[in-house]
């Protein structure tokens, strides 16, 4: 019982500070007047073209800005393409190579830092980050200005939702066909006309992968995990049930590498009230009241 109860506590510390790290990449941020300037700059593009505009997506948006920073602070060097991304951020990182084999780390983007369901697919200038330049350099680009205005392989393609990203002298735009759940900015939000948004007005379900491997998949309020999710550790141990401001609270499961389990009562991350310990082959090991994860009897 002991050995269970340190390695849900080790857990639990361990989650804690991974979600603290990743929450504070998760509010939505004002769109620059550079970011909305490349945005209506584009669509005027492809209005020339006969094509529909593309609203700006909040979470496209929200992982454009996110790698247009890490291409400044951590620029890609050898093989690696301005596709890759570093190990320095909570994402997967990853070599991007001509050969396109990390296609999936760019798809997963969207799924791995929002609510976005769908792929992303990414256009990256580096360089210079005036929006006019950016344009100009991806026109200039037969494989980029075929995805701007969906020709070649991307002819059947409809975009739903593009993000836009610049920082410093890198921009880069995403696309992708599913519609953003979380919405769209229009030309008044700006970040000197409207605050930074945050995700804090209802229960989301969000999928986070962190640097050390541990995983969440549930519903988060003010980035914290509240309501039912699921976390997965390196050590094997998963917890699945009810969470309440970042802790495990209410009724719940949690199962050990060994196939040791608890099912019932959590409150302050730990077992307490009625509950059933059952032992690696399924048999009921203890039942009843429990307190600070000590078994106190029937």
């Amino acid at each position: 019982m002991q050995h269970i109860k340190n390695c849900f506590f080790i857990s639990i510390i361990l989650f804690c500070s991974n979600f603290a790290g990743y929450a504070k990449t998760i509010n939505f941020e004002a769109p620059t007047a550079d970011v909305m300037k490349l945005h209506s700059l584009i669509n005027q593009y492809r209005l020339s073209k006969g094509l529909p505009e593309i609203p700006l997506s909040k979470s496209l948006t929200h992982v454009a800005m996110i790698h247009a920073k890490d291409i400044q602070d951590n620029p890609a060097n050898g093989s690696c393409n301005g596709h890759s991304w570093s190990s320095k951020g909570p994402w997967t990182s990853c070599c991007y190579t001509p050969d396109h084999a990390k296609a999936k780390c760019m798809w997963d983007k969207p799924r791995e830092l929002t609510n976005y369901a769908g792929n992303g697919y990414e256009c990256a200038y580096a360089g210079v980050g005036d929006p006019e330049a950016a344009l100009r350099g991806w026109q200039g680009s037969s494989a980029h200005n075929a995805v701007i205005i969906n020709q070649g392989i991307w002819a059947r393609i409809k975009w739903k939702s593009i993000g836009v990203g610049i920082s410093g002298n890198n921009a880069v735009i995403w696309f992708g066909e599913e519609t953003d759940p979380d919405g769209y900015y229009n030309s008044a939000d700006t970040d000197s006309s409207k605050p930074s948004e945050t995700r804090s007005d209802k229960n989301e379900k969000m999928n986070i992968t962190f640097k050390d491997g541990t995983t969440y998949t549930g519903q988060l309020k003010d980035g914290k995990p509240n309501g039912r999710g699921t976390c997965t550790w390196t050590n094997g141990n998963i917890y699945s049930g009810q969470w309440i401001d970042n802790k495990m609270e209410g009724q719940g499961k949690l199962t050990t590498l060994n196939g040791v389990r608890y099912e019932g009562e959590f409150k302050n991350n730990g077992f307490n009230g009625y509950g059933t310990l059952y032992k690696s082959d399924g048999t009921i090991s203890k039942q009843g009241q429990f307190k600070n994860g000590n078994f106190i009897g029937k």
